[in-house]
């Protein structure tokens, strides 16, 4: 009975041992099964006893797999395998479904959908601009199991990115980027259901390079999950990777940084010595002192070799474009190699250099003379030095004045040539002028486009007062660019300019003024004064002499008494060509003369006798048109009624005709009265020429008597038929007088009688 016990107690046992066995297969998942067997009741103590199962000899932790669905594993002295089975949904479509004989269950295409990803960096650390530091870190990714593949296998499947990023998204610009972190093994790391989560990679290798930017862009480290460029799945089948809801942080993830410590450059000042005068297009010996500022944590810094210092003229404020006559490094081997203190301010004095500052300031395209400060060449020991400008260098630059000078203290015109300037038309005149330039504070000045000389005219002496017909610039390209040699004055000889004087009149221009100044766009830009100083720099010269209107010269005229019965007054038809010099403007309007008829006991009309007709031009006479060049011819001017029998007896011994400008003229004009010279026994000898008129007197023959007929000389040959026309009209007249006068006599004696 007692050994019947015994046999009882360690079947018991068996079976309780059983039990548990199958109890612990069916708690290692849902999708498999498990059976075990035991070579072994005893225990070990360190629980890393060995399995044989099946004829095999396996060691503790050793798997063994039977068949595409069993894997067995020893796991101290006890042999436990587990029966994957497939599910009953395949998770694709079944044209999608592929069989693979080494896999237990059919394959569906790959697809992972990322929740999350997890960086799992945690490490502090204070750095510098420059500095480099290798890294270990740990990252864990968040899976979508319900989407994605059970199993996930194969080469080349993911992608780890990694940078250092300003913004905790990790937007932005990327510094010290890399696109792939993960080696062989970890780009093709397992992903399988049964085993998730976690799913994790660890001991990952990263080396952070903070340069190319400052300390406000190095403030997180980053990272990107991804499929890689080129995936191999195992038996090619299809992979599909993708964040889940498709948003693109679910890949990324940014830890912060530790503290950086930069070296950063944020403004510059300098000063500049002249060691010589400065001379147009010469470089000449300079002195320059700098001031670098740098941010309050910036580091010190000690070397050799460390800063460059540039010197160059720039068209613009900020430097930029072309450099003109750059010195690119100012600094000698001391001032390289001067160190940055801690405080934030480094200075470097006395740099000397030969630049050509005399010719910068001379053109817009270097107005600025601009310094430049940046890291040396090859700095011993090498760093980065931040400077938040696009060309990683501070500029600062300043407007210089042109060293070339035109100073001047006397403007002297003259108009040249035997020419006048005729109202109401366009003139050319011709020009001398010389500037006389202070030689002790000008310079030589070589260029295009340097000169601007203007003319107007004025009423004004000084030409203060408003500028008439003001011309701008009356020089060519040529007289434009005209150098100004040292010591010289600046002379223009034999220039021709164009004057427009219509709807003006000689009274209104008494001055012709001249302003010199300097070109509104000259090559060079120059200095230009005067010294006195004379604002704006005119000189204005006398041109009343040059200007002319309508200059009378003569006048020929006839007059005509009709038949009426003797005793009774009747009006004079008089007839008149008044002579003009042939540079006369011409007239047309209203108004624009006067003519008187008197009758004088003198030749020069001073004698004047009633009756005297102050105007005996009608309003349509007055507005006779004289063409350019003249004559003026009016005909047919009726005097009011006179005794004709008078004339020519006694104090009425000359009948005088008085031509003169219309005092309500309009347009107003210039009119001169000036003798041309005439032939002798010509109709316009005895003309008496005053300031504003002419006057010529004929003798009249009184009744009774007789006269010799003296027909007028033509003193032009274009007048010649006229002249004879009228001298043979002027006999006819005499003749038929002479009749008249006879009957007259005879009426008188029978009257008598």
């Amino acid at each position: 009975m007692e050994r019947r016990g015994r046999i009882l107690g360690w079947l018991f046992a068996a079976l309780i041992l059983g039990f548990l066995t199958y109890a612990t297969a069916q708690d290692s998942g849902s999708d498999s099964g498990s059976i075990s067997a035991s070579t072994s009741q005893s225990a070990d103590i360190d629980d890393r006893n060995p399995c044989s199962f099946r004829g095999q000899f396996l060691l503790h932790k050793q798997e063994v797999r039977i068949d595409p669905c069993t894997l067995c594993t020893c796991v101290n002295g006890t042999t436990t395998c587990n029966i994957e089975s497939c599910p009953s949904e395949a998770g694709c479509l079944p044209s999608e479904i592929v069989i693979i004989p080494e896999e237990c269950c059919p394959q569906c295409p790959y697809k992972m959908l990322v929740e999350d990803t997890n960086n799992l960096y945690d490490e502090t650390f204070e750095f510098s601009e420059g500095f480099s530091k290798k890294i270990r870190f740990e990252l864990d990714i968040e899976v979508d199991k319900k989407q994605s593949s059970r199993i996930v296998r194969g080469n080349n499947l993911w992608k780890l990115s990694a940078w250092v990023s300003p913004n905790e998204d990790g937007s932005g610009r990327k510094f010290s980027f890399k696109d792939q972190v993960f080696n062989d093994k970890d780009a093709a790391q397992e992903y399988s259901k049964p085993i998730y989560p976690p799913w994790q990679w660890q001991k990952l290798r990263y080396t952070m390079d903070f340069k190319g930017g400052t300390c406000d862009d190095y403030k997180y480290f980053c990272v990107k999950f991804d499929q890689a460029d080129d995936p191999a799945p195992t038996y090619d089948l299809d992979f599909t990777f993708r964040p889940v809801d498709d948003e693109e942080a679910r890949l990324i993830d940014c830890v912060p940084l530790g503290e950086c410590k930069a070296l950063v450059a944020e403004d510059l000042t300098w000063d500049l010595t002249e060691r010589e005068t400065p001379v147009y297009g010469e470089a000449t010996p300079i002195g320059l002192d700098i001031d670098v500022r740098f941010t309050a944590d910036s580091a010190e810094k000690k070397g050799e070799g460390l800063w460059r210092v540039a010197i160059f003229g720039s068209g613009n404020l900020e430097g930029s474009g072309t450099r003109f006559s750059e010195v690119r490094q100012v600094l000698n081997e001391e001032g390289m190699s001067t160190s940055k203190p801690k405080s934030p301010t480094l200075s470097i004095d006395d740099s000397r250099v030969d630049f050509e500052l005399g010719t910068i300031g001379c053109s817009e395209e270097n107005s600025y003379v601009c310094v430049e400060f940046l890291q040396g060449d090859e700095p011993d020991p090498p760093f980065t030095m931040t400077i938040d400008e696009p060309t990683n260098s501070l500029i600062t630059c300043k407007e210089q004045e042109c060293s070339a000078r035109a100073i001047f203290s006397q403007l002297v015109p003259e108009l040249t040539g035997d020419f006048p300037a005729i109202e109401n038309k366009v003139n050319t005149l011709r020009l001398n002028l010389d500037a006389i330039t202070d030689t002790d504070l000008s310079t030589q000045v070589s260029g295009e486009f340097l000169w601007e000389l203007g003319t107007f005219f004025n009423a004004r002496s000084n030409g203060k007062g408003p500028r008439i017909k003001e011309i701008t610039q009356i020089l060519d390209r040529t007289e434009q660019g005209q150098d100004l040699e040292l010591d010289e004055n600046l002379e223009f000889s034999g220039l021709d300019f164009q004057t427009d004087l219509a709807g003006t009149v000689c009274a209104d221009i008494p001055y012709i003024c001249f302003e010199l100044k300097k070109n509104q766009a000259p090559s060079i830009n120059y200095q230009f004064g005067t010294n006195p100083e004379k604002d704006p720099f005119v000189e204005c010269i006398d041109f009343s002499k040059y200007c002319k209107g309508v200059i009378f010269q003569g006048i020929v005229w006839d007059r005509t008494i009709p038949d009426h019965t003797p005793g009774r007054p009747v009006p004079l038809t008089i007839d008149a060509t008044i002579e003009v010099d042939d540079i006369s403007r011409s007239l047309s309007g209203s108004g624009l003369y006067e003519m008187a008829v008197f009758v004088a006991s003198d030749p020069e009309g001073e004698d004047r006798q009633t009756p005297e007709f102050n105007q005996v031009l009608s309003p349509s006479q007055m507005s006779t048109r004289l063409p350019e060049g003249g004559p003026l011819i009016i005909r047919g001017i009726r005097t009011p009624p006179v005794v004709t029998e008078k004339l020519g007896c006694a104090e009425f011994r000359y009948l005088c005709v008085e031509f003169r400008k219309g005092s309500g003229a309009r347009p107003d004009y210039t009119a001169e009265f000036t003798q041309a010279e005439v032939e002798l026994g010509s109709a316009d000898e005895g003309v008496i020429f005053k300031d504003d008129k002419l006057i010529q007197c004929r003798e009249e023959k009184c009744p009774g008597t007789t006269k010799s007929v003296l027909l007028p000389c033509p003193s032009r040959s274009r007048d010649y038929k006229r002249y004879l026309s009228n001298g043979l009209e002027s006999l006819f007249t005499l003749l038929l007088e002479y009749v008249l006068s006879m009957w007259r006599r005879l009426l008188q004696l029978l009257y008598y009688v």
